[in-house]
């Protein structure tokens, strides 16, 4: 996914609201969600735009934070590039599963 640096506040943003006073105020993170705020850290400060990859189950959690968005116009744009993010890695899951289904059948 390619993110601006709006988009990398913003999801901070998110990370920060859905994180905050939780088992001890920002103590306990859940893989995923400290994975992806390592992943930002590292960019936030880039000018323009950076690739970053996301898992199935960080785009799933990305999604759920978008929730706790303020309607604004960047967080709209951003919700359908993770919408359409999600969509890609869930298709490309399940082909990998297909995919190793039909070898181990082939194998027995």
């Amino acid at each position: 996914m390619i993110l601006n640096n709006i988009e990398v506040k913003i999801i901070l943003r998110w990370y920060d609201e859905n994180t905050k006073n939780r088992f001890g105020d920002n103590i306990f993170y859940i893989g995923e969600e400290n994975s992806i705020f390592q992943k930002l850290d590292k960019i936030k400060n880039n000018k323009g735009e950076s690739e970053i990859y996301f898992s199935y189950s960080e785009l799933n959690i990305l999604k759920n934070w978008s929730n706790s968005n303020f309607g604004l116009y960047e967080e709209k744009n951003l919700i359908k590039k993770i919408d359409k993010e999600l969509e890609k890695s869930k298709k490309d899951l399940l082909n990998f599963i297909k995919g190793s289904i039909k070898k181990t059948d082939n194998e027995n």
